[in-house]
């Protein structure tokens, strides 16, 4: 992967999915300048801890699909959070178990758009919007979870969104 990298400078969009092994961690330092766009569909926490390595000064926009732990996700937000303007977090039951949202708004100063689907992601706990005065735009993205709802239009689906809506709500 790295050989692919270094050969690429022009590369704006880079999707990764698969598992890293330990021993081929490695802490080279090196710049993929043009990289605006990073997904991660299915990554391992090594594999997350690789990426933190690298030198991405042009990143902007995170794609979040099957999310490895919400920890190992700290090291990407924290790493590369201040130049991350949009985050958006895919279809997965994980978001339903940890809050992958809050953390990501704690540790990316300069988010402008999050989008997630709020069926399939818990409430955040967000102390208020006025705390995220970079935030311009959350978007709920649709999607029946068949393990939150008992049929269409349940009455806790709607319990559901107003939650969220609520975190992003100043009180």
């Amino acid at each position: 992967l790295d050989e692919v990298l270094l050969n690429l400078p022009n590369l704006e969009y880079l999707s990764l999915s698969g598992d890293m092994s330990l021993t081929s961690l490695r802490q080279q330092r090196f710049a993929v300048p043009n990289v605006r766009v990073l997904a991660l569909r299915r990554i391992n926490p090594i594999f997350v801890r690789q990426v933190c390595y690298w030198s991405l000064p042009s990143l902007t926009h995170v794609i979040v699909g099957a999310p490895p732990r919400a920890a190992a996700l700290d090291a990407i937000w924290s790493t590369f959070g201040t130049t991350i303007q949009g985050v958006e977090f895919g279809k997965h039951m994980r978001y339903m178990v940890e809050d992958y949202v809050s953390q990501c708004l704690d540790l990316c100063s300069e988010l402008r758009s999050l989008n997630y689907y709020v069926l399939f992601t818990c409430p955040p706990r967000v102390s208020g919007a006025h705390v995220y005065s970079s935030l311009k735009r959350v978007g709920f993205n649709a999607g029946c979870n068949l393990s939150l709802s008992a049929g269409a239009g349940d009455s806790q689906d709607f319990k559901h969104v107003a939650e969220h809506i609520a975190s992003f709500t100043p009180e």
